[in-house]
């Protein structure tokens, strides 16, 4: 129970509260000295210094000095002598001035040092100042001693109770309760009542008895006196002690009884003896019965008893007048023998109080020191690990302390063990993480040079809100902003045309049924998706536009949740002038040799057919050659006129719902005279016969030849290639399987590109323009369906063509442009 006194007082009160609690105290303390709890014969306790102390536990030093001396001053006006004041002064000054130093917190115990000392300095004060007998003066002293130890065991068994109590431990700032206090107090109380209780109440009994015999003896005599003035003539005048000396013969004189006589008026007639109580004044104040009268004069109670007297008033009828017979006797007898008896017990109490304390203080030390022990060898464990040294935990006589010593030492020792193992996990983590360390720095330098080396490429990431976190050196190159203008303070909306986002918006909003506003209008089929490409227009920090490819990726974190976006954005500025250039290019040479070409054409065939004349064999062959390269010819000008109108939104191609196995088959017989000069064969699976779609019948029927086209050409020479018609989750799809070289890796991204071909020489075996499927892929999506592709390489291709389903009769007709 150890406390700052100085500094921490109650609550921290302010000057005003805490001088009206000190007041408060030296008021209850001062009160409660005048109320006496009896112990013994002329032995009271009294508990003005439980507040002082209580003081000195709360508030500090000062405020338990000032108590102290109030409370301890009610004793000059109890006792008429300054000297119970001094001493109880004493004890509270000692309590303060040792509470607390060198962690002396017990208070009983230093309640009790401060008694010992003060031992002979009490004895002294009341035997040689006030004349008081030596064994008046050793009772006095033991009396006070106990007394004061009393009040501090009340006052620190209620601040223990207080430290118990969580809400009233944190408000008074107590700390918490050591185990050797709790088990002191708890012995020492529970001891201390269980002794000392019937020691008090036999002391009590005994005093009750005495003065029972002193009742029963005086009114015993004063029955006899009353019977035998019965028989004597009562005077016609005043009485007269001679005529009444006669009931006096068996009172015992010589023990200092006195005896008188009141008559009916309280006239007094002094029979017997010295009469030291009843005067002629003072007789209408006696009452009947037993009383017990003390002098005033005497300063120490004890005297006062010793020259009291015991005083027995009996009413009597004589001759029909009321009389009232007085008996006094001294009560030093008496008092002698309940001092002799009190003093013993008293000893007897005081004893046991010094026993019970000592065995009390070695039991609570017994029980509290090896746990200390094992408490401080326990703050040692962590030192003794870090230093790789073996904790020795003390040893008890106890089972249970010895028990708990060796679990704590096998503890320490796994700790230990633990410990060295953890050291050296460590040093290799830590070895690891230096060397990650400097692989990720090397990585950060490679990701740092490559980001900066893809100077042609715009990077922006960003965070789930949008705000842009980086900024790469190529973005800063195409778009004129420093990344420190940007970073942290804007979105990427500030790249892009307003009204071009609203547009993307609106198609967004239509195609997804569900409102997309500002920066979600980049990244919303990203999230879908997990990627998205899409063609945009950025704007130069001077304002120039420059159209891009971006591409919009996720950012994930360990969990999944999205905790930001990348965008990477290719300029196609000079691919979009090619191919204008190139479009333009070939609008005019499509169109200037598509008349020509026709001419030629026309004629060879004309002189090919044999119509206009006969020709040799060389001749023959020479133009045949001639007229093939002038169909390829044709039919490329027609590819370029076809992708050339798809692209410019030229191209009316009327829908009509359509069965699609009559067109597949006629596809099929379309190109059968080319398949058969690579001998490949066709078959056909047909697992939903009644398949319609809404197609354009003329236009399907070129993609499937496209397709079947290519199958052929990369199809091994009496290779197999199957057609399979199906109808499945409300589409209807056609699928061209062929066991050929398949596509490789590098080129699948490509193949649907203009004059995109997995073999560009010039010495390539395979026959071309590269348009083929870039024809297909628009046709197929003006229709309302999809194209794709599976493939792997070496093991040959599956090209499909998804459309919707549609029902024979049903109004869909439309014609798309």
């Amino acid at each position: 129970m150890k406390f700052e006194h100085h500094a921490r007082g109650w609550l921290r009160l302010a000057t005003l509260p805490q001088l009206l609690l000190i007041l408060l105290l030296s008021l209850l303390g001062f009160g409660f000295n005048f109320l006496r709890l009896p112990l013994f014969f002329d032995i009271d306790f009294i508990f003005g210094s439980v507040f002082a102390v209580l003081a000195l536990v709360l508030l500090g030093t000062k405020a338990a000095i000032v108590v102290g001396i109030i409370a301890a001053s009610a004793t000059v006006l109890i006792w008429q002598h300054p000297f119970a004041w001094f001493i109880f002064s004493s004890e509270i000054l000692w309590l303060s001035l040792r509470y607390g130093k060198n962690n002396q917190t017990n208070l009983v115990l230093l309640d009790l040092q401060f008694w010992l000392l003060a031992l002979p300095v009490i004895i002294g004060c009341y035997a040689l100042v006030l004349n008081a007998p030596s064994n008046t003066a050793v009772l006095i002293a033991l009396k006070q001693i106990s007394n004061g130890i009393f009040n501090t065991l009340v006052v620190a068994v209620l601040v223990a109770m207080m430290q118990l109590n969580k809400t009233l431990s944190k408000k008074l700032a107590l700390p918490a309760i050591s185990l050797g206090q709790l088990v002191f107090l708890t012995l020492l109380s529970s001891t201390l009542l269980a002794g000392s209780l019937p020691v008090i109440f036999d002391a009590k009994k005994s005093k009750a008895l005495y003065e029972l015999a002193v009742v029963e003896r005086m009114a015993e005599i004063s029955a006899v006196i009353a019977l035998q003035l019965e028989h004597i003539p009562k005077p016609s005048s005043t009485l007269l002690p001679s005529e009444l000396q006669q009931l006096t013969t068996s009172l015992p004189v010589d023990r200092g009884y006195a005896l008188a006589l009141l008559d009916s008026k309280k006239q007094l007639t002094q029979l017997m003896g010295q009469n030291q109580t009843i005067t002629a004044n003072a007789a209408n104040a006696l009452s009947t019965g037993f009383q017990h009268w003390q002098p005033s004069s005497e300063l120490i109670p004890i005297q006062s008893w010793r020259k009291s007297r015991y005083v027995f008033t009996y009413p009597l009828r004589w001759q029909n007048d009321q009389f009232w017979l007085v008996i006094e006797q001294p009560a030093k007898s008496v008092v002698a023998q309940l001092e002799q008896d009190s003093a013993q017990q008293f000893v007897r109490l005081v004893l046991f109080l010094g026993l019970t304390i000592g065995i009390s203080a070695l039991l609570s030390k017994a029980i509290s020191l090896p746990l200390r022990r094992i408490d401080v060898a326990s703050q040692r464990i962590q030192a003794d690990i870090t230093q790789q040294q073996k904790t020795v935990m003390p040893q008890s006589r106890v089972l249970e302390y010895s028990n708990l010593s060796h679990t704590l030492a096998q503890m320490s020792a796994h700790l230990n063990d633990a410990f060295q193992r953890s050291r050296i996990t460590q040093c290799e983590l830590e070895q690891q993480v230096t060397q990650r360390t400097e692989a990720l720095q090397h990585s950060n330098s490679q990701q740092n040079a490559i980001l900066s080396a893809a100077s042609d490429f715009s990077i922006i990431a960003t965070d789930p809100n949008g705000v842009i976190q980086f900024f790469s050196v190529g973005a800063e190159k195409m778009l004129g902003y420093q990344a420190e203008e940007l970073v942290g303070k804007q979105t990427p909306e500030i790249l892009h045309q307003s009204s071009e986002v609203m547009n993307r918006i609106k198609e967004l909003n239509a195609e997804l049924a569900e409102p997309v506003q500002g920066f979600r209008a980049f990244v919303i089929k990203a999230e879908q998706e997990g990627t998205e490409t899409h063609e945009w227009t950025y704007l130069h920090k001077s304002g120039q536009a420059i159209p891009v490819s971006l591409t919009i990726t996720v950012i994930r974190d360990h969990s999944g949740k999205i905790s930001g976006y990348l965008g990477i954005a290719r300029d196609v500025s000079e691919r979009h002038r090619t191919e204008r250039l190139k479009n333009e290019f070939i609008a005019t040479v499509s169109h200037e040799l598509r008349t020509p070409l026709t001419a030629i054409y026309a004629s060879l065939r004309l002189v090919n057919s044999g119509k206009i004349s006969e020709l040799n064999s060389k001749t023959t062959k020479l133009l045949t050659v001639a007229e093939q390269n002038c169909e390829r010819l044709t039919i490329l000008i027609d590819d370029l006129l076809d992708i050339e109108k798809l692209i410019s939104g030229k191209f009316v191609m009327p829908l009509q719902i359509q069965l699609l196995q009559p067109l597949l088959e006629k596809a099929v017989e379309g190109v059968m005279s080319f398949a058969n000069e690579y001998q490949i064969r066709f078959r056909i699976e047909v697992l939903s016969p009644a398949v319609y779609a809404n197609v354009n019948a003329e236009r399907l029927i070129q993609i499937i030849v496209n397709l079947l086209s290519n199958a052929i050409k990369f199809s091994p020479h009496g290779g197999e290639i199957k057609l399979v018609l199906s109808a499945e989750h409300n589409q209807a799809r056609l699928e061209v399987i062929d066991r050929g070289q398949g596509i490789k890796d590098d080129f699948k991204s490509r193949i649907f590109e203009k004059f995109a071909q997995g073999d560009a020489s010039s010495n390539r075996n395979k026959g071309g323009t590269g348009l083929g499927l870039a024809i297909t892929k628009e046709l197929t999506e003006k229709m309302g369906g999809q194209v794709g592709f599976d493939s792997q390489y070496g093991l040959g291709s599956t090209f499909w063509l998804a459309f919707a389903l549609a029902k024979p009769g049903s109004c869909l007709n439309d014609e798309t442009s």
